[in-house]
């Protein structure tokens, strides 16, 4: 069933590098969004399982809708794909105007075991692509469409619990791993052996603490005083300099937003520079606008894949958009915001 209000999509930049397809949308023209997690298994008019406070309908009672978020982005010979939250994945030829869906049968989305959960995270490393989600169940596969064999669990030595997940191949080939979403514990690091994903070296280290009094990016206004939830870590190098981007203020808040932490090694230490955020809109039709990755594609062109706040009639309603962007002569990643 459709939600309480609808996204339509609206058409918003040239792509010169794309003949026969000169448009994109936001939010991303997806047929069939898969219904969200929170409505999974249950009928319209049922009383929610859990956190019953995530939803604003009357009484709060379920009614489906629709859900994809937290995308984890890889270019991957001449087409785009996108792993987000709740089913994956989805691929583009055409720069991002239409969608296929190439189910992975990972996450539960057509029935089968959900294997992933939240937040999944996807690079590609010494020619495989690792894959892992919430679950902490680590994929690997020579395809970015798969088939993915599980390689086992991850486990890490030192808290937060794993959520929120990201890897970083480096060109020396040293692999490394970000995580973290809670309301105050920031964002952690650790390397992993390259060889052998599932053994971690050395200490996981707190890279990006929560730091609300010199970095009010990271708390919506009003909401949850001193619980910032900074999440989806996404690492990128550009230039000699890793820039380690973040969520902060909550998935269900307009003032969801997209910040950065600059340093010269991929395990810190980090800096957040001035310009924080880096990413974010909290007026008119696209808001919320955070937890999501940075990838050069063609042309070596850099783009922002992202969430978007739908939140009608659950916090976790969201949409997927994708916009360019660039750097700035200190190296740092732009200033800039969704566009409608």
């Amino acid at each position: 069933m459709r939600s309480l209000c609808f996204l339509a999509s609206s058409c918003l930049a040239v792509l010169p590098l794309f003949a026969s397809q000169q448009t994109f949308c936001n939010p991303i023209v997806i047929e069939n969004y898969p219904i969200g997690m929170y409505c999974r298994g249950l009928k319209n008019g049922d009383t929610p399982t859990r956190e019953i406070e995530t939803w604003k309908t009357p009484g709060k009672k379920v009614v489906q809708f629709r859900e994809l978020a937290d995308p984890s982005v890889i270019f991957e010979n001449g087409a785009w794909y996108i792993y987000p939250s709740v089913d994956m994945c989805y691929k583009s030829t055409d720069m991002g105007a239409t969608w296929t869906h190439i189910p992975l049968n990972l996450s539960g989305a057509s029935g089968e075991e959900d294997k992933i959960s939240y937040a999944p995270a996807i690079r590609k490393h010494r020619g495989k692509f690792l894959l892992i989600g919430g679950k902490a169940r680590l994929f690997q596969g020579d395809s970015p469409e798969g088939p993915f064999v599980e390689l086992g669990k991850l486990k890490l030595p030192s808290p937060p619990t794993l959520w929120d997940a990201d890897f970083f191949s480096d060109d020396d080939g040293r692999l490394y791993f970000y995580w973290g979403c809670t309301p105050t514990n920031g964002i952690w690091g650790i390397e992993l052996d390259a060889k052998n994903p599932l053994k971690t070296i050395g200490e996981a280290k707190r890279l990006i603490p929560f730091e609300p009094e010199t970095q009010p990016l990271e708390i919506a206004k009003g909401k949850r005083p001193r619980m910032g939830y900074l999440e989806g870590a996404w690492m990128v190098k550009n230039n000699g300099k890793y820039i380690l981007t973040y969520a902060a203020a909550g998935t269900e808040n307009k003032e969801y937003a997209m910040g950065q932490a600059i340093s010269s090694s991929p395990m810190g230490p980090f800096v957040k520079p001035k310009n924080n955020p880096f990413f974010r809109k909290t007026k008119g039709f696209i808001t919320g606008t955070s937890h999501g990755s940075i990838v050069k594609g063609p042309g070596d062109e850099w783009w922002v894949f992202y969430t978007i706040n739908a939140n009608c009639v659950h916090w976790f309603e969201r949409r997927l958009g994708m916009d360019r962007i660039t750097f700035d002569k200190d190296g740092t990643l732009s200033v800039s915001k969704a566009t409608d």
